[in-house]
């Protein structure tokens, strides 16, 4: 669970994007995740629990955060 004092949007919007390198992540919902192809995600390398559902607008890329945090 996250702090009671975590802003997720504020986090989500200082992030960098690990494909176009552009900041700024937005929270998007599971059925958004699941309709992206396979191209604009972002591939899993560990799991946090709980985490968020982002994408990038510069570039599309999608994928679960605090992960794609970590290129």
């Amino acid at each position: 669970m996250f702090a009671d004092d975590f802003d997720p949007v504020a986090a989500l919007a200082a992030e960098t994007c690990p494909r176009c390198h552009s900041v700024g992540l937005t929270n998007i919902n599971s059925e958004t995740y699941e309709a992206s192809s396979e191209v604009d995600r972002h591939p899993v390398k560990f799991t946090v629990c709980p985490s968020l559902y982002a994408r990038c607008a510069a570039c599309g890329l999608v994928g679960e955060w605090p992960d794609m945090s970590n290129p």
